[in-house]
């Protein structure tokens, strides 16, 4: 299994899983908590950054927390190896992404 927590600071657009060549990511529980009002989107890609598939968008009037939570069947990423899990936030609001997964090996 897998645990990360990304912070930024900045309206930005960050990664907060990178797959390898030989694996790819699937989520069990992403939490995003933030500082002040903000939004963020989160979604797939593959290596290159193209081939978007958007998860959701997260509008936060305030500070606040918000839990997707996949336990019974994973969100897995459809560009499989080397794709990414990535955010976009709109504003310099302090935001915390903790993500929960797995990495799934070539094949599986």
């Amino acid at each position: 299994d897998s645990y990360t927590r990304v912070n930024s600071a900045a309206a930005a657009t960050v990664d907060l899983v990178t797959s390898t060549l030989v694996d790819d990511f699937a989520a069990y529980k992403i939490t995003a908590s933030v500082a002040a009002a903000n939004v963020i989107d989160l979604f797939w890609t593959d290596s290159a950054n193209a081939n978007v598939a958007f998860i959701g968008q997260l509008n936060f009037a305030s500070a606040g927390t918000f839990v997707y939570d996949f336990p019974d069947s994973m969100l897995r990423n459809p560009n499989r190896q080397g794709g990414k899990l990535r955010m976009t936030t709109s504003t310099g609001a302090a935001t915390v992404v903790d993500v929960i997964g797995h990495i799934v090996q070539a094949g599986q």
